[in-house]
């Protein structure tokens, strides 16, 4: 999962100054990668355990599970307090993701290959992070590794705000960001989904989580660039604010749903 950035990046560093050129060939490799992984998938066995529930399903010995097991007071608000927390903190993910050409280019004057450039040294840090956070995510260590991120998160968010746009500040916001977010963001979604969520609605949790996120992170797409046009310091101070709200249920809401 992490690994696929870094390449994607480099893809950009030498595709981006193509225009409508490198974008078709950045395409086409997703479509290449997207049919290998769709046979792949096709090849991939059910686990015995999952066999094995469904035979008991099938044959009346266990029931099935329902969304009214998964939305009932056991579970509801989990699944409530991830999806605000992955929702949240992937706002700012998103904007690294989909709008750090836009905004080296656009906002700091900057090139293509600049920006992805930027994105390739962070997405690497990023991995180192990531292998990091699972040295201590089993250990009493974990929340503060979840704490350290989250600092280290804000004040990615809070420097281009502060200090406005520049090649120094974006890259300091973009790399910081990497780090930060391989420590508490979307790496923790998944590891408490699976910690709270029995297998049978382990799945739907998560799914209902990730569609959430996605639509939030589409709608903040639509207004990105009319608040960057309004002045580019009210986005990462709006970002700022998302990753502190995110932090605060991490800490609180999750925390005690763990206990």
């Amino acid at each position: 999962w992490l690994i696929a950035i870094p390449v994607v990046n480099i893809f950009g560093i030498v595709l981006g100054d193509m225009g409508e050129t490198g974008a078709r060939l950045m395409y086409t490799h997703l479509l290449v990668v997207g049919i290998v992984v769709l046979i792949l998938r096709l090849k991939l066995p059910e686990s015995p355990m999952w066999k094995s529930q469904k035979q008991a399903i099938a044959t009346g010995s266990i029931d099935r599970a329902t969304l009214k097991g998964i939305f009932s007071r056991t579970y509801l608000p989990a699944i409530v307090a991830l999806a605000l927390f992955y929702a949240l903190v992937n706002l700012a993910a998103n904007t690294t993701g989909q709008f750090n050409s836009y905004l080296f280019v656009n906002v700091a004057g900057e090139s293509v290959s600049t920006a992805t450039t930027f994105g390739l040294i962070g997405s690497l840090i990023g991995v180192v992070a990531a292998f990091g956070l699972m040295r201590i995510i089993d250990t009493k260590y974990r929340r503060m590794g979840f704490a350290f991120g989250a600092g280290l998160g804000l004040a990615a968010c809070l420097i281009p705000g502060l200090l406005g746009p520049s090649l120094i500040t974006l890259a300091t916001f973009v790399i910081a960001w990497q780090i930060a977010s391989s420590l508490f963001g979307e790496p923790h979604f998944k590891v408490w989904s699976q910690e709270i969520f029995p297998t049978e609605y382990r799945g739907t949790a998560q799914g209902i989580g990730i569609a959430f996120t996605r639509v939030v992170a589409s709608l903040g797409a639509l207004v990105t660039p009319a608040i960057l046009e309004l002045g580019p310091e009210y986005l990462f101070y709006a970002l700022t604010a998302m990753v502190a709200i995110s932090t605060l249920i991490g800490l609180l809401w999750v925390a005690k749903i763990l206990e």
